[in-house]
């Protein structure tokens, strides 16, 4: 008992001067920062460059002596152009919804031989140039990165040629047919947002233009009386693109 009392006693004594080491108050507990979170709401303009690729199933037929021939025509060719759009996202919501257009500039040129016999052959040619769409889009975001579907209508500058040749002579006619062309769209991307303004996407769409069909005027074949002819191609197309977005005003 009389060594607790001591150790007591010893305590009280000294406890004033290591009290007085302590900080006079305790330090503020900081909450740590909130992180910024990208918001994809604007208006936004940027370019884009890839590759596309034909697939035209093309075809003719004489209805008088019964002649026809068909194949399917591929081709690939460098596209690139231009888009517009608007995005819209709520507040503390994943979802991103948004409206597109563009215009795309390409060169697909494809010709093969749909019927021979002997000299006698039939080609056909599928062009594709120009073309265009407006979509709607659908995404899901998260922070920077925004994963979307989209889709819509789109046009595009098609035309086709026919040529009926003899080799044996040689002698060729031919005729063609422009058409801008209305068809529908579908596709799908990812987009990474390295600032809040600038973004930069991967993206596949396929599209389906619709055909061209045309009715030849009389062709003669040799002596043998005019015989006229019809022929059709239909023009459908995947692209794989890149493409760099500036949304305005990015915070």
């Amino acid at each position: 008992m009389k060594r607790v009392v001591i150790a007591f006693a010893a305590l009280t004594i000294t406890a004033p001067s290591w009290a007085a080491d302590l900080p006079d108050q305790a330090p503020a507990y900081e909450a740590p920062a909130a992180m910024m979170v990208h918001n994809w709401t604007g208006f936004y303009i940027g370019g884009h460059a890839g590759a596309q690729w034909l697939r035209s199933d093309n075809s003719f037929i004489f209805p008088a002596p019964g002649i026809n021939g068909s194949d399917t025509l591929t081709d690939t060719a460098f596209i690139g152009g231009g888009q517009i759009g608007y995005n819209w996202q709520g507040q503390g919501s994943p979802w991103v919804l948004g409206i597109e257009a563009d215009i795309s500039g390409t060169s697909l040129d494809t010709t093969e031989e749909l019927w021979r016999a002997g000299a006698l052959h039939f080609d056909g040619t599928s062009k594709l140039g120009t073309q265009g769409s407006i979509r709607g889009r659908v995404g899901w975001a998260s922070d920077a990165w925004l994963l979307y579907a989209a889709g819509g209508v789109s046009f595009g500058d098609a035309e086709l040629v026919t040529t009926f040749a003899n080799d044996a002579v040689p002698i060729s006619t031919s005729f063609s047919r422009s058409k801008t062309l209305t068809g529908w769209n579908i596709g799908g991307g990812v987009e990474y947002a390295f600032t809040p303004s600038w973004s930069l996407a991967a993206e596949y769409r396929y599209t389906d233009f619709g055909d061209i069909s045309l009715t030849a005027p009389a062709l003669v074949v040799g002596n043998r009386v005019p015989i006229p002819y019809t022929a059709d191609a239909d023009f459908k197309t995947h692209a794989v693109t890149a493409r760099l977005n500036y949304k305005f005003g990015g915070m």
